[in-house]
């Protein structure tokens, strides 16, 4: 493929080399884009994917050269919107996104009427807020160029607040329920001065 031919031209190891490690690439990078569920094995496939990208695209920017790549991805919000970009970045910033979106969607999908139910949706929003947080301070130079409003600063803020609203939500829901059994949970219940505190802060990410 083109990729392949221009490492090749670059002389910097040898081209059976290069060709087993596209190959490799190329796969994970398919078992990636085709993930479609919230599920412990795509995840893995995302993570696996992202695991050398983070290696891949700061090496490819660095010789500041034209790759011939040609990579595109949808908009999360705008899914007729579709961008092209010859950096890797882009492969990167969505994988990320998808996972954010992934670890929303499972802490969704959680029994939140235990404490262990609370625990474990807070615990899904926190991570999906990470996900955001570290593309917006970790990637945001990088993704400003692809122009995807689903990649935007205000867009990244927006879904980041959200999900930590949401893991906001699961602690004053416990709370409020320790609160109304009397101290019969798992532990000591909070004053209604905290928890208004926690109403207060989750009001405003929300």
């Amino acid at each position: 493929n083109q990729l392949g031919a221009f490492l090749k031209a670059q002389k910097t190891y040898p081209d059976q080399e290069i060709d087993r490690d596209l190959q490799k690439l190329e796969q994970l990078r398919r078992d990636a884009i085709t993930v479609s569920d919230a599920s412990e094995n795509g995840q893995t496939l995302l993570l696996k994917y992202s695991a050398q990208l983070k290696t891949l695209a700061p090496r490819l920017l660095s010789l500041q050269l034209d790759i011939p790549v040609s990579l595109g991805w949808l908009d999360a919000f705008a899914t007729s919107k579709k961008v092209t970009a010859k950096s890797f970045y882009i492969d990167l910033a969505s994988i990320y996104w998808n996972l954010a979106a992934f670890e929303s969607l499972l802490g969704g999908r959680v029994d939140r009427s235990s404490d262990e139910g609370s625990r474990t949706a807070s615990r899904h929003f926190q991570h999906a807020a990470g996900y955001f947080t570290l593309l917006l301070e970790s990637l945001s130079t990088q993704i400003a160029a692809f122009h995807l409003p689903c990649l935007s600063s205000d867009s990244l803020t927006m879904c980041r607040d959200l999900m930590l609203a949401q893991a906001q939500l699961c602690f004053y829901e416990k709370a409020v329920r320790d609160r109304k059994a009397g101290g019969g949970g798992a532990g000591p219940t909070m004053k209604p001065q905290v928890i208004a505190k926690l109403a207060s802060q989750t009001s405003l990410y929300y």
